[in-house]
């Protein structure tokens, strides 16, 4: 069973702004929400995540809880699959990546694409998770160009994204500490969709919301 979530801590910098379509005019609350979120540098969330691969006329998938706290030094992330089938946990900083398998292989590597991608069998654009999850295009650790957006509702919060082969669907919103954070969000590409709905967020030293 592929049971796996990635990101990488070493985020390529960019400059903060807004990503703005041709012509397109952002209401100021979407515009002001960015902006914070764009500052906030320590987070965390609690959800539920379903993988479906396809591959060479297979499908596998699986389902289970994944814990995501994020920090400027580092990310660590753990995963345990349904009916404890599968457990890994993550943890990535500057330079160096290391997994730790549920039967206590431990695995490490200067790039956190690399490592999860051969310890845990698929490929995922990294770096721009923190971004998507967080509904935004362009912070200082999102790279550059990393996405676009699509479509937008009424108050400005983008709905679609895409990068590359990837499209990025934002299907609800939860309030927390007044900001607008994604609750259920796919992220798919051609033989690849993954279902995260996140339960409880955490910004700063706030309590799970």
């Amino acid at each position: 069973m592929l049971t796996s979530l990635v990101l990488s801590a070493c985020a390529t910098s960019t400059k903060p702004g807004l990503e703005l379509l041709p012509g397109a005019e952002i209401p100021g609350a979407e515009t002001q929400r960015v902006a914070i979120l764009q500052q906030q540098q320590d987070w965390s969330f609690k959800s539920r995540i379903s993988i479906r691969i396809e591959e060479n006329g297979s499908t596998e998938g699986g389902s289970g809880n994944l814990r995501w706290m994020q920090s400027p030094q580092q990310v660590e992330l753990n995963f345990h699959a349904a009916l404890g089938r599968a457990a890994w946990h993550l943890i990535a900083g500057p330079g160096q990546a290391k997994v730790t398998l549920a039967d206590g292989s431990v695995y490490v590597d200067s790039d956190v694409q690399r490592l999860l991608s051969r310890q845990l069998g698929w490929d995922v654009p990294v770096n721009a998770l923190s971004c998507w999850l967080r509904g935004l295009v362009v912070a200082p650790e999102c790279p550059a160009g990393s996405a676009i957006v699509v479509s937008r509702d009424a108050e400005g919060r983008p709905l679609q994204l895409r990068q590359n082969e990837w499209q990025v669907q934002i299907h609800s919103w939860s309030i927390v500490d007044n900001l607008s954070l994604p609750k259920k969000i796919e992220f798919s590409a051609p033989g690849r969709k993954f279902v995260l709905v996140i339960k409880q967020w955490r910004l700063n030293d706030n309590n799970y919301n």
